[in-house]
């Protein structure tokens, strides 16, 4: 999108010194021209709190306890838990 943004005049700071709606229609144009589908901010938020509530719910998941370690014995050095049990 250079292109729109290389002919939309700015002010000293970089803003855009235009008005929203102007900025807007030479964007939506460009984008015709290149057939660049543009998509609204709604659904781009909607998927963007989407992915997000899925990577919540994956780390979520991911960190629940899956078993009690505590009761589970050591490794010994040069041995097993198995042979740690058989010991007890």
């Amino acid at each position: 999108m250079a292109e729109a943004t290389e002919v939309l005049p700015r002010d000293p700071e970089g803003r855009l010194a235009i008005r929203a709606e102007f900025a807007q229609r030479q964007v939506e144009t460009v984008a015709a021209r290149w057939k660049v589908t543009l998509t609204n901010h709604d659904a781009a938020m909607s998927r963007v709190r989407a992915a997000v509530h899925h990577v919540q719910e994956t780390i979520n998941t991911q960190t629940q306890p899956v078993a009690s370690l505590d009761s589970t014995p050591p490794i010994v050095p040069g041995g097993s838990r198995q042979d740690t049990l058989d010991a007890s």
